[in-house]
């Protein structure tokens, strides 16, 4: 133990010695230990970790075995009501996809998601609303009188915070009902992907449950009983109610209560989790490799310390020793590096994922507990001792006779073309990854998307007319008192509507010119008076859609420039139209009838742009509104449904957010509205799944650059220590420190291009390989290989020069001093 004592003073003595050399070591191996223990406290959180706001404690799930989807039925959930005898309390959540309902209050009506349940589920998952009260069995019953709990987020956007909500009156699909509870802040149910509920009713007073209906089962256990007792009892119970149709027979399996209990992300643990322990592997390899350069240049430095210790006495083992000391002084450096650069991970992580349906219920307490330090250990011990092991080996092996009569360095035998591959490979993958993410933001993001008209001054508002107009004559009334009240709310100076909502197209059907065989795929899209105005666009060619189409005999529309050259394409030259395709017709599929072409327009992105979906060049057919005669055949298409009015303002936003709602209470109450955002953040919105891959796959790509520019600064600064003699010769010799700079340099940049050829090579075969999922950027974007091939460069040119400079300034006499 004395030894082991000394031998950790003595390495800390050797870090402290040499600040710059700890903090790179430890640094990179902690970059790396970072990653992984953030990947495995992220996963670990997601996989066994409650939904928020839920008390896990005593709760059990129930999965279904062999298949990815959690759900079961609602008969065969009454079954384990009346049979279990290990729970003490069983509750049903549906979690199928049900369409939003409209919902009316005094503030108006709203297209919102209503989630029915058992009358005991806020009991049993120990959740206590924020105001008010929740179910009780005695709300569940067929014919009592509804009551509903609604969301902080609704009580907080709708009801303004207001306490006296609790006991409102509201309707929610036609059916009255009674607010008796406000949720707490962040509860969105107890499981992954059921979305952001809204409002939560009584099932069996809100419906009547047949069989067959999908639902989400979790249950609490009775004092001291076991999840694997419960596993048991239910297998048990399942095959009694399906003894007599095996047919229908579905293993229910018992399972510790978590988010995502039951689903994909919970059966393919052992797959994630063995493939971070690959990439881990993989990166500690690499990371130890650098970090061994970098302790065997330190090594070298002080091997006539080591030589003058065996000289008086010291053996193999005690030397051994010293090496075991300074390893563990640096792992204990990275392993708090490490943990602490974790804790910052698990915090950032969930600041930059979208707010959506998909991740509103996994659990947002993702901070590292004792089995992440646990594990962050054993892999920082494993790490140095990996680093150390190549250092420890030539102390091992050393002949102290050699070192002491030269009175200087010796050469190292090293494999200094390993350690020159492993910088060409870290460069070609760090450009590999670097350009990928670069390709990716600026596509994805829309960053490299003209969308053909200024969004931010354009408010989408979604509405639903089938409560409010029951034909198409009503429906055709209502949409123009809709017009009349937008156009006199403050701000506005221009209104128009369409039947799809942006980004996603209505239809998509063969247009063909008139006489012509030959068709193309294009969006058609019918949309209302003032169209182009709204958008702040003018025609090229002809005029715009006006409210005097709405009543014409004949069909008309416009289409963008670029299906105007493609249908005749004899009509066009040059960058613009020579001859007018006005007055032109087209049709549209298998419809015979003929749409007289008024007017020109110029390409965008009418409908924006739909990542999921991408259509980088979009050829548009905008329809008149004009019923079903006008909409390509479609006989649903002048009926009452969903419109995506968009309004273009120049006052305050949310002064125009507040009286949306107030104008379409005053048109109609029972009209509901589903959506009021800018066409700009609603663009957003679909993004931010995108954003956050591209952000955290430039974070990897950066890492991946540091990782490449540390393990360039080892190579040359190790390869600058064997060499100082050298250098001491030729400055000896009148060279100067501008040559030995110079030389430096070349060597470093000579690796440095050999990968960023292959980096690039690879990156634009990547790219092209993914050609499909890039749009409004080319997979061989010169401006992002530049920028990315010039940071790269950069980063190479530093590593190198600060070793090349401290070459440069050599003593020749302290270099040939033992000559």
């Amino acid at each position: 133990m004395r030894h082991l004592l000394d031998d950790l003073r003595h390495g800390a003595r050797i870090l402290t010695g040499s600040p710059g050399l700890c903090a790179i070591s430890a640094l990179l191996m902690a970059l790396v230990i970072c990653g992984s223990t953030t990947s495995y406290s992220t996963i670990r959180a997601i996989l066994a970790g409650p939904a928020p706001g839920v008390d896990a404690t005593g709760l059990v799930a129930f999965a279904v075995d062999n298949q990815i989807s959690p759900l079961h039925r609602y008969g065969d959930y009454t079954a384990y009501v009346e049979q279990s005898q290990t729970l003490r309390a069983l509750a049903i959540t549906t979690v199928a996809d049900h369409p939003a309902v409209p919902v009316s209050s005094a503030n108006g009506t709203f297209l919102l998601r209503v989630t029915p349940v058992t009358g005991n589920y806020f009991q049993t998952i120990a959740v206590r609303p924020a105001l008010g009260r929740a179910f009780s069995t005695a709300d569940d019953h067929v014919g009592t009188a509804l009551v509903a709990v609604i969301s902080d987020r609704l009580w907080r956007t709708q009801f303004q915070q207001r306490d006296a909500a609790v006991g409102e009156a509201i309707t929610i699909d036609g059916k009255p009902a009674t607010i008796v509870g406000i949720a707490p802040p962040g509860f969105n149910g107890p499981f992954w992907g059921t979305g952001y509920p809204d409002i939560w009713v009584p099932l069996r007073a809100y419906e009547r449950p047949n069989d067959d209906l999908l639902v989400a089962m979790i249950g609490r256990l009775r004092s001291g009983v076991s999840v694997a007792q419960a596993r048991t009892e239910f297998t048990t119970i399942q095959a009694r109610v399906h003894a007599g149709s095996p047919d229908a027979y579905r293993a229910v399996v018992a399972v510790p209560y978590a988010a995502t209990a039951g689903t994909i992300l919970a059966t393919s643990k052992q797959q994630i989790l063995s493939f971070i322990s690959i990439l881990t592997l993989l990166s500690l390899i690499v990371v130890c490799a650098n970090v061994a350069n970098l302790l065997l240049a330190r090594a070298l430095a002080s091997e006539r310390d080591t030589a003058v210790r065996q000289s008086v006495g010291a053996s193999h083992a005690r030397l051994l020793g010293l090496q075991i000391g300074e390893a563990l002084a640096l792992a204990a450096v990275t392993c708090t590096s490490a943990l602490a650069l974790t804790w910052v991970a698990v915090r950032v992580i969930p600041a930059m994922l979208p707010q959506g349906q998909i991740i509103a219920n996994l659990p947002n307490d993702w901070a590292p507990d004792w089995r992440v330090a646990v594990y962050a250990a054993l892999l920082t011990l494993a790490a140095s001792a990996l680093a150390s092991l190549v250092p420890a080996a030539r102390v091992w092996r050393q002949d102290p006779l050699p070192v002491l009569s030269a009175g200087s360095h010796t050469t190292i035998v090293g494999s200094r073309f390993i350690a020159n591959a492993l910088v060409v490979v870290q460069f070609g993958l760090s450009a590999l990854l670097l350009t990928s993410a670069s390709l990716a933001y600026r596509s994805w993001t829309l960053q490299g998307v003209d969308i053909g008209f200024d969004t931010r001054q354009q408010l989408l508002a979604v509405i639903s007319t089938g409560a409010a107009a029951r034909s198409a004559s009503e429906h055709t009334a209502l949409l123009a008192r809709l017009r009349a009240r937008f156009n006199g709310l403050p701000g506005v100076t221009s209104v128009t509507y369409t039947k799809g909502v942006p980004p996603f197209p209505w239809e998509r059907n063969v247009v063909t010119a008139s006489g012509s065989r030959e068709g193309v795929d294009a969006q058609i899209e019918v949309v209302g008076a003032s169209f182009l105005d709204t958008l702040g666009l003018t025609p090229l060619q002809g005029r715009a859609l006006n409210s005097g189409d709405e009543h014409r005999v004949g069909r008309v529309a416009m289409i963008n420039e670029r299906l105007a050259r493609t249908l005749w394409p004899s009509r066009s030259n040059g960058a613009r139209l020579d001859s007018p395709a006005v007055g032109r017709s087209i049709r549209i599929g298998s419809d015979r009838g003929e749409i007289e072409v008024v007017g020109v327009v110029p390409d965008a992105f009418y409908l924006g742009f739909n990542i999921e979906v991408p259509d980088t060049h979009p050829d548009y057919v905008l329809l008149a509104d004009q019923g079903p005669a006008g909409t390509g055949g479609r006989e649903d298409a002048g009926a009452p449904g969903t419109m995506a009015w968009r309004l273009r303002f120049n006052g305050d936003l949310d002064s125009l957010l507040q009286a949306v709602p107030r104008a379409l209470r005053e048109v109609d109450p029972r009209i509901p509205i589903s959506i009021a955002q800018t066409m700009a953040s609603r663009l957003n919105d679909i993004a931010s799944p995108i954003r956050v891959v591209t952000s955290l796959l430039f974070t990897f790509a950066g890492l991946s650059l540091l990782i490449a520019a540390i393990g360039q600064y080892a190579v040359v600064a190790f390869n600058m220590q064997r060499r100082t003699r050298d250098f001491g010769i030729r400055l000896a010799l009148g060279a100067s420190g501008r040559h030995v700079l110079r030389s430096v340099l070349g060597e470093g940049a000579r690796l440095t291009t050999i990968g960023l050829i292959g980096g690039c090579g690879t990156s634009i075969a990547a790219a092209t390989l993914f050609r499909a999922y890039l749009f409004g950027i080319a997979p061989t974007d010169a401006a992002t290989y530049i920028a990315v091939m010039s940071v790269l460069a950069g980063a190479s040119i530093l590593a190198c020069y600060l070793p090349a400079r401290r070459a440069s300034r050599i003593d020749p006499v302290q270099a040939l001093r033992a000559e």
